[in-house]
Order: C-alpha cells, then sequence, then structure tokens
C-alpha cells in the first residue's frame, strides 16, 4: 500500500539472480542505471511495471519505495512518482500469531 496517496499496488516479480532475463536483477539495474537514484537497487515490478526498489546504505531516505514510471497513479507527474513503501523491512514480515 502507498499510504502517502492511498493507492496499493500488486507485485507481480521480484527480480532474482541466473533467472530469465524478465526477472533478472542484474539485467534490470543496468537498464536503468542512468535514471536511478544514487544507492539504489531495483527489486521487483508490479503488474503496471512499475518498479519497487531498496535504499539500504544506511542513509535517512533507506527504505523500499515504489516508483510509477508509467505514471499510473493520478498522482504521479514529472515532479513526482516515487513514493515510500516501508522504512524497515521488518515491515513486511508477515505476522505469525
Amino acid at each position: 500500500m502507498v499510504t502517502s496517496i492511498g493507492q496499493t499496488i500488486a507485485v507481480d516479480v521480484f527480480f532474482g539472480y541466473g533467472v530469465t532475463q524478465n526477472s533478472d536483477i542484474l539485467y534490470w539495474n543496468e537498464k536503468y542505471k542512468d535514471e536511478m537514484l544514487d544507492g539504489a537497487v531495483l527489486i521487483g515490478f508490479d503488474v503496471h511495471q512499475g518498479f519497487l526498489f531498496l535504499i539500504a546504505d544506511g542513509r535517512d531516505d533507506t527504505g523500499v519505495y515504489y516508483w510509477d514510471d508509467s505514471y499510473v497513479f493520478e498522482e504521479s507527474d514529472d515532479d513526482q512518482n516515487v513514493y515510500l513503501l516501508v522504512k524497515n523491512l521488518s515491515e513486511l514480515a508477515v505476522s505469525k500469531s
């Protein structure tokens, strides 16, 4: 859930290593390296082909983000199309209660 704008995303693919090109983390990060923020790593995409990326180098902006590069959300434009999903990966953990 992109809470800042009340939108949901449906993750389609988490990238892997040594898999088909469509799912390969090295392929996608090389393809978009000139468009990514410093320290960001693409980790997957949703059904609309928006990207999930991770910043995990201890900076203030550490977290998992959604990049709406296709401007699917009404709120997205050239000035704002990156949204924080979670600051800490533990927020994504499934509760076993």
